[in-house]
Formats: C-alpha cells, structure tokens, sequence
C-alpha cells in the first residue's frame, strides 16, 4: 500500500464521505474485458480483488483503486495474417495486382478481432487517496496519462462539478534545484542526495549522477554553461528519500527506519488494522512532506483565472 510516488492535484466542489464516494464509484467497478474488448478500467478494493470494500477511509483521507486491463495484439502478428490473406486472394484472382488501403484496414481489423481472444492481457492497477483535510488528490504514479486516466475515471464516477488541478509552484523546480546546487543554499532540512539529472535547456540531451556526491566540480561547471536539474534526490527528517522532477512529481518514495518503526510498533492484529495503521501513518507524513516541499519552493502557484477572481 505504501506509495512510491506523489503525484498532487488540488481538489475542489468536492465535499463526500467515504461511504458516499463508495455508493458513486461502485457504479463504475472494473468488470473483465469480453473476448472480442481491448481493454476495461474500474474500481476495485484497495484490499484487493476479493475484497468488496472499494473505499478505506482514515486519518480524513480515502483511499481507492483503478484497475486496467488493456489486451494487445502484436502488429507484426497483424500484419503476417493480412498478407497470407491477401496472397490467398491474388491466388483466387490472378487478375488482382493490388488491394485497395480501405480493404486492407478492413482485412487487419478483422484479423485482430479474431486474434483478440486469445491476446495476453496486461492488468495494472493505480492507488490513489482523497485528502479531505488538505482538498488534495494524491495519485501513486509519475506519469501524467496513468494520472489523468484515474481522474477522468473519478470524475465519470462522482458525476459532479468536482475540479482537479495539478499543484504547481511559484518557483520553477528545475531552475530552483540548479540554484540550490550552484550556490550551496539547499533548505537546511533538505538532505542531497546522490542522484540527479541534468538537461541542456535547448536540446534533449540529458546527462546522469547515480551514487555521487552532488557537490561536485564538474557538476557545478554544467549548472554554469547552461544546464539545469531535471530532477534531484533528497532525504527529509530521517523519513522519505525521494526524487522531486521538474513537474514538482515526487517519485522514487523510500520510507525510512523512522516510519517503518512507527508502523511495525502500531500494535495492528489483523492485515485489515495494519494497512489501517500503515495508511495513517502515510497520510501524515506526506501532509508534512508535501506542504513543506510546497514553501521550500516559494509556495503554490495561483492559477490566473483565480487572481481574477
């Protein structure tokens, strides 16, 4: 259950229980592609599969699960059948020189639909919680498409006039890292760590520190010529290690002898208390971790339609 990444949205006009965002997602709980369907996405429990529970609430949060399942037919697989279909029709009709564009996309949806059945299927699941304290959405993932997929999901569910808007901030990320580095000036509570990675801001080339003291010569001379920090390691108080992107995505999240003392002492009797107890401890510490990461970087961003306001 613990999340690797934090990916957050401010949430508004979205005022719900747990057992009423339960009744509003159950609408949409995942049923299984049929033979003849590339793909299906719902909500399942976040206990898992055989649990009905599709909602967990604690600590003013509640936690859910989206499940995918997409099924791929390989292109070459596709296209090896048209040709021995086309083949066979020039066998038929000698008089056949070429087959037409149209007729041959007809001839490839036909043979992927009869190959879907027995196409592997790929299943992912994607853990997200509501902050109804901090009117956040925390989505465990890096990417911005598994984000959005969840949240058009969400909103599909809840039906309303419920507004999800990524949390940016007043200071750029990458140009804020690079200064830090550069100049030595690093939030005393912010712990360097060893990896980062560099960009050259007028082409796409990309150059990569792993397990290397970032106070280091040769970096501060890339910082100097122009490049800057796409994304960068820290540790916080003894409890997450972490890398923040140029996006403010936090990703890469180990949790730290701190917390993990902290859950294993929770006295939790069954797995249903422990993931109670574990969920607890982790809506806290990103509560922490997520504002002061905010301020360290000069606070949230006001959108310009709300400075109209």
């Amino acid at each position: 259950m613990w999340f690797k990444n934090i990916n957050a949205y401010q949430v508004k006009n979205l005022q719900i229980t747990p057992e009423q965002l339960q009744e509003k997602i159950a609408i949409h709980s995942f049923v299984p592609c049929r033979p003849d369907e590339e793909s299906q996405v719902g909500w399942v429990s976040p206990f898992g599969d055989r649990n009905d529970v599709l909602v967990h609430g604690a600590s003013g949060a509640m936690i859910f699960c989206m499940k995918t399942e997409e099924k791929k037919v390989p292109a070459a697989v596709i296209n090896e059948k048209v040709n021995e279909i086309i083949e066979d029709l020039k066998e038929k009709d000698p008089t056949m020189k070429k087959v037409k564009k149209d007729v041959k996309q007809r001839i490839a949806e036909q043979v992927k639909q009869e190959l879907l059945p027995n196409a592997f299927a790929k299943i992912d699941r994607l853990m997200a919680y509501i902050d109804s304290k901090e009117n956040m959405l925390i989505v465990n993932t890096s990417s911005q498409a598994k984000a959005e997929r969840l949240i058009s999901l969400l909103r599909a569910s809840l039906s309303e006039d419920v507004a999800f808007t990524p949390i940016l901030v007043n200071d750029n990320p990458s140009v804020k890292m690079s200064e830090w580095l550069l100049e030595g000036t690093t939030p005393s509570e912010l712990i360097v760590g060893e990896r980062c990675q560099l960009k050259d801001q007028e082409d796409s080339g990309t150059i990569r520190y792993s397990k290397h003291d970032l106070d280091d010569s040769k970096l501060r001379q890339y910082l100097e010529s122009g490049k800057v920090i796409s994304e960068m390691e820290f540790e916080v108080e003894s409890k997450h290690k972490f890398l923040i992107n140029e996006e403010f995505v936090i990703k890469g999240i180990k949790f730290l002898d701190l917390l993990k003392d902290e859950a294993r002492e929770s006295g939790a009797d069954s797995r249903e208390a422990q993931f109670d107890a574990d969920f607890a401890i982790m809506v806290g510490s990103f509560r922490e971790l997520i504002e002061y990461l905010i301020t360290s970087f000069g606070g949230v961003a006001i959108a310009e339609e709300e400075q109209e306001e």
